[in-house]
């Protein structure tokens, strides 16, 4: 076993030291995980689509109808899904918020260098007074949001589309006390060491319970899941769970 150890750490000592070589690393380390959270969340009943329009339509069919939302879109770029689920859900009282820099990833992600969808600023132009963004970094922008956040009865789907996992984390566990009976929609979930590694801490430390409620194949690219519980009801003043939330969490390299 010593042999194998110190070859182990011959070849690590070799490797380059870039975000696509760690990102491999961290998806074959995970790919065991990865297998038993399928093999769990999975079944012959699971919704499956091939794109993700039809996906998100499935949800909004089986899952929201026409109830009014809360909609929380993290990583809106051209604002292409955003528009499409505030086009689909009519309701007048339900509300579509939009978190991202505008400016582009704020880290390497895989491939793709930091400044990637920079977009110089400019937030999409919607035609709905029902859809806001805030722009900025998700640690400066989010717990500012959620200081005077409403739901107010209405039915919170999150959108996950940050590609990071530190942006991806940040913003779960800054939802943790809310988040019970939530649609969470992942853009990228088989990006084995972000957005997946991200729910399965998120969960285990926050000891959340969801069921998945549909995939994208191939290989589960995209996933969404609804946590168990009921939506906290926010009316004329913030919960109090909001009031009880830990400090804004403050972690290198997260946002979008």
């Amino acid at each position: 076993m010593s042999v194998i150890k110190a070859c182990i750490r011959a070849f690590a000592e070799i490797l380059p030291n870039n975000d696509r070589v760690v990102d491999a690393l961290q998806a074959f380390a995970l790919s065991p995980s990865f297998k038993a959270w399928t093999k769990k969340y999975r079944s012959s009943s699971l919704a499956s689509f091939e794109k993700r329009e039809e996906l998100w339509n499935d949800i909004i069919a089986k899952h929201i109808r026409s109830q009014p939302v809360l909609y929380l879109e993290f990583g809106v770029f051209d604002g292409y899904s955003i528009t499409f689920f505030a086009r689909h859900l009519s309701n007048p009282d339900s509300r579509f918020i939009g978190f991202d820099t505008f400016t582009g990833l704020p880290d390497d992600w895989g491939g793709l260098k930091a400044g990637t969808f920079d977009l110089s600023g400019r937030t999409p132009r919607i035609d709905d007074d029902r859809v806001s963004f805030h722009p900025g970094l998700f640690q400066e922008t989010l717990p500012q949001y959620l200081r005077g956040a409403r739901i107010d009865g209405r039915q919170l789907v999150v959108h996950c589309d940050a590609d990071l996992y530190s942006s991806t984390l940040f913003v779960l566990t800054q939802l943790a006390s809310i988040i019970d009976g939530a649609i969470v929609v992942f853009d990228e979930f088989n990006a084995l060491p972000h957005e997946f590694r991200a729910l399965r801490d998120f969960s285990l430390a926050y000891r959340k319970h969801y069921s998945v409620i549909g995939n994208v194949n191939p290989r589960l690219q995209r996933a969404a899941i609804r946590f168990a519980g009921t939506t906290c009801d926010l009316s004329d003043a913030p919960c109090a769970c909001l009031q009880r939330r830990p400090s804004p969490l403050h972690i290198s390299g997260a946002g979008i």
